[in-house]
C-alpha cells in the first residue's frame, strides 16, 4: 500500500507542488525529492481502480496557467533543458527518427494537472480527484515523469 488515505497522497501533491514553486534553483536533494514523489504518486496511480462519486457538480474544473507555471518551473530548475527521445518506442525498431523533449515543460505539465487535481480535492471529493489524478497521469503525465526521470539519469552519467 503507497498510501493509507488520501490524506497522505495529497501531502506528497503539496510537497511537490512547494518544491516547485520556491524562489531560486533546486538542488540535487530537492530534485530527487521531487522525483521520489511523482514515483510514489506513479505507483499509486498504476495500481489504482478509481471511479467517479454519484455527485453532480456545478462547475467546469479551471484551467492551470501553463506559461505563469513554466516561468516558475524555469526558474527553479535552470539547467533542465532539451533532451532526445526517440519518436517510435515499441514500432519501427532501429528505423525511427529522435525528437527533442524539454525537461522543464514536462515539470510544468506535470504541475499544471496537480493543480486541477487539488482543485477537485478541495471542491469535489476523494474519488473525483483520484479519478482525474488517473486520467491526467495515464493520458498526459506518465511519460513525462519517464522522461524526466531518464533526462536526470543522463544528467549524472553523462557529466
Amino acid at each position: 500500500m503507497i498510501y493509507r488515505d488520501t490524506d497522505e497522497l495529497q501531502t506528497d501533491i503539496n510537497s511537490v507542488m512547494t518544491a516547485c514553486q520556491k524562489p531560486g534553483p533546486a538542488v540535487q536533494a530537492e530534485i530527487t525529492s521531487i522525483l521520489w514523489a511523482l514515483t510514489k504518486i506513479a505507483l499509486f496511480i498504476e495500481c489504482a481502480e478509481p471511479s467517479l462519486d454519484d455527485e453532480e457538480y456545478e462547475g467546469l474544473i479551471p484551467e492551470s496557467d501553463f506559461q505563469a507555471t513554466k516561468k516558475l518551473i524555469e526558474t527553479r530548475f535552470p539547467n533542465w533543458g532539451r533532451y532526445n527521445q526517440c519518436y517510435d518506442i515499441s514500432i519501427n525498431i532501429a528505423d525511427t527518427s529522435v525528437v527533442v523533449g524539454v525537461a522543464t515543460d514536462d515539470l510544468t505539465g506535470i504541475v499544471c494537472d496537480l493543480i486541477q487535481v487539488l482543485w477537485v480535492f478541495d471542491n469535489q471529493s476523494p474519488a473525483n480527484a483520484i479519478w482525474h489524478l488517473h486520467d491526467s497521469y495515464m493520458f498526459n503525465w506518465r511519460e513525462h515523469l519517464l522522461n524526466l526521470k531518464l533526462f536526470e539519469h543522463a544528467r549524472f552519467n553523462e557529466r
